[in-house]
């Protein structure tokens, strides 16, 4: 068996699938670089959560009952945001709007089953920018697509 030679500082082996890739594809964690690459590490989660949902989700549940407190703090943290992004120039028909964005993503569930949000195109929390709570940057996605969506930006978007 040949070793291949590579250097440490720009590239890493993944333990798990054995490929050699640069550093920008190994996520970090505190100080130190994971050893499985960002797509094993998504794969592996994926897989633990179909085969432990709902153990997890448990979890969640038990922890949002025993932190009650920081729980309502990050609720209220999010609210806050939100509100300072609500712009005060915003008309009543604007603001109407914005409400019927909500019903829209309630009568969708009800018609598909699965379960609808209302994203912000443009997050309220980013590193580079930060979007306001208007209708003209409200969709009605499905929670899958948000939660992967995140608060992430695309700016080539908007090119």
């Amino acid at each position: 068996m040949q070793l291949e030679l590579f250097d440490w500082k720009e590239e890493k082996r993944c333990t798990n699938c054995a490929k050699v890739q640069p550093l920008s594809c190994f996520a970090f964690m505190r100080d130190k670089v994971r050893t499985m690459c960002k797509t094993c590490v998504s794969e592996y989660d994926k897989n633990r959560y179909i085969n432990e949902r709902d153990a997890i989700l448990e979890r969640g549940k038990q922890y949002a009952r025993n932190n009650r407190p920081i729980k309502n703090a990050i609720t209220a943290k999010r609210r806050a945001k939100k509100r300072n992004a609500t712009p005060d120039w915003l008309t009543e028909e604007q603001i109407s709007q914005i409400k019927s964005k909500y019903k829209q993503a309630k009568q969708l569930e009800g018609i598909t089953g699965l379960k609808y949000e209302v994203d912000h195109i443009i997050p309220l929390t980013n590193d580079f920018v930060c979007g306001l709570h208007v209708p003209w940057n409200l969709q009605v996605i499905t929670e899958s697509k948000n939660r992967s969506k995140s608060n992430k930006f695309n700016p080539e978007c908007f090119t």
